[in-house]
């Protein structure tokens, strides 16, 4: 079981920040969803 969760729903801001750190290593934009 899980909860899905939108780095926009997250008050604390601690989702942004790992969306960003994957988008840097990936190479591929948060907008992708990725």
């Amino acid at each position: 079981s899980g909860t899905f969760i939108s780095a926009a729903e997250d008050k604390t801001g601690t989702l942004d920040l790992i969306e960003q750190k994957i988008a840097k290593v990936t190479m591929i934009p948060r907008s992708h969803g990725e």
